[in-house]
C-alpha cells in the first residue's frame, strides 16, 4: 500500500516539474538556432535569422536539417526574385548602356548563384553538408559580386536593400548548415 502512495506522490512531483519546464517550443528551435549562428557568424542577422524561419509553418515541427533546408529554400526564393527584378530593369535600359550591361551581368551572376544554390539544396536534401555548404558558399557572395558591377563603372548598385538583404539571408543558410 505504501508503494502506491509512493508512486502517486512520485507521479504528482514529476508532473508538476514537468509543468514548470516546458518541453522546447518551436521558438525555441528557431531562436536557439539563430543564436547559435550569431554566436559563430558576426554577420548573422539574429533578428532576420528568428523572422524569417519563424514566418514558415513548417518550422513548427522542424530539427535543424530541416531549418537548412528552410533557409535555403528562402535564399532560393529571394535568387529568383533578385534574377527576375534585374531582367525587368534591364528591358527598361538602353540597349548597349553601362548600367544595362551591369543590370545583365547581375542577371547571369544570379542565374549561375541559382545553379549552385539548387545543387546546395539537393546536397542538403541527401546530408551531403560539406557540399551543401561549399555551394551555399558560393551563393553568399552573388549579391556582392553584382554591386561591384556597378561600382566598378562608378553607377550605384540597382536593388542594393535587396541586395543587402539576399547576402544576409544566404550568410543565415550558411551558418545553419555549418551546424550540421
Amino acid at each position: 500500500m505504501w508503494h502506491s502512495k509512493l508512486s502517486i506522490s512520485i507521479s504528482l512531483l514529476l508532473t508538476l516539474f514537468l509543468q514548470q519546464y516546458p518541453s522546447p517550443t518551436v521558438a525555441d528551435i528557431v531562436t536557439d538556432t539563430c543564436e547559435r549562428c550569431s554566436q559563430s557568424d558576426p554577420e548573422v542577422n539574429y533578428n532576420l535569422c528568428v523572422t524569417s524561419l519563424s514566418e514558415i509553418p513548417e518550422s513548427r515541427q522542424a530539427d535543424l536539417h530541416e531549418l537548412a533546408m528552410i533557409s535555403a529554400v528562402l535564399v532560393r526564393s529571394g535568387v529568383v526574385r533578385m534574377e527576375a527584378t534585374m531582367g525587368e530593369l534591364s528591358r527598361r535600359e538602353t540597349a548597349g548602356s553601362p548600367r544595362r550591361s551591369c543590370l545583365e551581368a547581375c542577371i547571369g551572376v544570379f542565374r549561375n548563384s541559382l545553379y549552385d544554390l539548387n545543387n546546395s539544396i539537393e546536397a542538403i536534401a541527401e546530408r551531403r553538408y560539406g557540399d551543401a555548404k561549399t555551394l551555399m558558399s558560393a551563393t553568399v557572395d552573388a549579391p556582392t559580386t553584382c554591386e561591384d558591377e556597378f561600382e566598378e563603372q562608378g553607377l550605384e548598385p540597382a536593388m542594393k536593400e535587396e541586395s543587402k538583404l539576399l547576402f544576409q539571408q544566404a550568410v543565415i543558410s550558411l551558418a545553419i548548415i555549418s551546424l550540421l
